[in-house]
């Protein structure tokens, strides 16, 4: 069997991998072996076929399915009937038939646990694992309401995020589509009126400027397209990488503006998704495990990992958080009252909550300063296009 690993060296890096053994408690010992501290290891998934386009299921749709599940439950409906009510309703066609392969599994004998696991393309880490928490402890109703909460609270946090990128976008994208339009269709006009009168060689600067770039758009713009294209592929393939990736979203923090907003939504996703696990009984270190991937920032993901091996150590949460570059000293004193009340899942949940709001607000506040500014900015770059054609057109007038 091939089995996929996380783990850390004696030098402290973070190694990915695979391995081959006959079972999980033989591919540990082999680790182990190479003196490597693991820390998480799962069997590897074989893939059937080259997958182009994989649909996802989005938070808005999971958080729907785990509440009207948990509610089938608790009316003491059976798990394969409440599976095959929601199947039958659901619009998106992935969960739709996902389900119904669930359903089957379950009629064959499976663990609904088991039977999510070969879905995990489709359902996210936190869910496979709080399913099975819930079905160990005969809660599974109970699990699955909270699943719907953290699902809807990460898409009101998503949306919050979405409302602040949306708008500088759209009027980038718009002022980009103006400045090539009139550059490539605008300017051309004018400087066939300018070659009739003899005047390009008493052009303004700007003029000259404007007509440069007028002609290497004109004459490069599918190269241009192409190769911008190409760029970006090119750089997610590389950010695939996650050494780039741990560096890139530590770079992303130290922005100026969008830095702290970023900060506060992977320490927000942090407490929720802690909260969640330690709520519904989840041992600590696949908690932690799974709380790396869902913060959705590889600098701060390795940090988590960090923080794991300290705890195995004999550490405890607050103190190897201490010299988080991410967790505030507010935050950092709510974990430590938690952990010595016993009361950690409620305090985490109160600073997801209270972080959360702040990130909203926050969105708001930076829409509302980025909307004239942006305004500005498209009036100012079609300003310098006019006044670059207009000024010759007037010296050719004031010259007849």
């Amino acid at each position: 069997m091939q089995f996929q690993y996380i783990a850390k060296n004696l030098a402290g890096e973070t190694i990915k991998g695979q391995i081959e053994a006959e079972d999980q408690k033989r591919a540990l010992h082999l680790l182990r072996e190479q003196k490597l501290y693991v820390l998480n290891l799962k069997r590897a998934r074989i893939q059937t076929g080259i997958k182009l386009f994989i649909k996802k299921v989005s938070v808005k749709d999971l958080s729907m399915f785990c509440s009207q599940l948990a509610t089938m439950l608790k009316a003491g409906i059976s798990i394969t009937k409440s599976l095959n009510a929601l199947g039958e309703q659901t619009e998106n066609k992935v969960l739709k038939k996902t389900i119904k392969e669930i359903v089957k599994d379950l009629e064959n004998g499976s663990t609904l646990k088991d039977s999510v696991e070969k879905h995990d393309d489709v359902f996210p880490q936190i869910f496979i694992s709080l399913i099975e928490a819930g079905e160990t402890g005969g809660v599974l109703d109970i699990v699955l309401e909270r699943l719907a909460l953290y699902f809807d609270g990460e898409r009101e946090l998503k949306e919050n995020i979405k409302t602040a990128m949306t708008y500088p976008l759209f009027i980038g994208g718009f002022a980009i589509i103006v400045a090539i339009f009139m550059l490539t269709f605008m300017v051309p006009n004018f400087v066939s009126m300018f070659e009739e009168v003899g005047a390009m060689e008493h052009l303004p600067f700007i003029t000259k400027l404007l007509i440069a770039v007028s002609d290497f758009l004109k004459q490069n713009l599918i190269i241009l397209i192409i190769g911008i294209f190409v760029l970006i592929t090119s750089l997610r393939f590389f950010f695939q990488k996650q050494n780039i990736r741990i560096w890139w979203d530590y770079k992303k923090t130290q922005l100026p503006i969008f830095g702290r907003l970023m900060k506060k939504v992977a320490v927000a996703r942090f407490c929720r998704t802690m909260a969640l696990m330690s709520a519904s009984n989840v041992g600590i270190v696949n908690a932690l495990q799974l709380v790396a991937k869902a913060v959705d920032n590889a600098n701060f993901g390795e940090e988590i990992l960090d923080v794991l091996v300290g705890l195995q150590e004999g550490g405890t949460l607050s103190s190897e958080f201490s010299t988080s570059k991410f967790l505030d000293n507010l935050t950092l004193q709510m974990l430590t009252v938690g952990e010595e009340t016993g009361d950690l899942d409620q305090m985490l949940e109160k600073i997801g909550v209270y972080l959360e709001q702040d990130v909203k607000y926050s969105t708001k506040r930076m829409a509302s300063l980025i909307e004239p500014i942006l305004i500005i900015g498209v009036a100012l770059l079609v300003a310098v296009i006019l006044i670059g054609v207009m000024l010759p057109v007037f010296d050719i007038l004031q010259f007849m």
